[in-house]
Order: C-alpha cells, then sequence, then structure tokens
C-alpha cells in the first residue's frame, strides 16, 4: 500500500473489535484502492489465518464522510461479520 501512497492505521475497540483506517498521502493513486468490501473481507481472512482474535472489522477509507475532522464510523464503512 505505501508504493500507492497509503498507510494503514489499526486501533481496538472496547468490545474487542478491530478499527483499520486507510489513510492518503498527497500523491496517493484513488484508483488502487479494491473495494471496501473485498479488502475487509480478505483483510479478515488473513488476520483470522494468523490467529488473530476479533469481534469485528472496522474498514474506514479516506472517502469516508468527516464531522469535526473524525470519521463518522457506520457511514461509508465496511464491517465484516461477527466472529
Amino acid at each position: 500500500m505505501a508504493a500507492d501512497g497509503y498507510a494503514l492505521e489499526v486501533s481496538g475497540t472496547d468490545s474487542g473489535g478491530l478499527v483499520v483506517a486507510i489513510l492518503a498521502g498527497p500523491d496517493a493513486c484513488q484508483e488502487c484502492l479494491i473495494p471496501k468490501e473485498v479488502f475487509a473481507g480478505m483483510l479478515s481472512s488473513r488476520l483470522n489465518s494468523e490467529g488473530m482474535e476479533f469481534s469485528g472489522l472496522t474498514l474506514v477509507y479516506p472517502s469516508d464522510r468527516l464531522i469535526d475532522g473524525r470519521t463518522v464510523f457506520g457511514y461509508g464503512t465496511a464491517r465484516s461479520p461477527p466472529l
């Protein structure tokens, strides 16, 4: 992702879930991002195969709506089914 101008920011939730935010740099390739639903499924599968346990995954893309500089989760985010 770094080669296309993106970085990942990962944080946990109180309920044991993960929030993965895709951060775009100034020269990020917008066409290089796959659909959120596809990426969320791939990421969830990979993390599960590595033995990570989490209650759900919220993927936030750079295009997601911001209010007061904060991402509004649940708007434009892809969520994997609970495990």
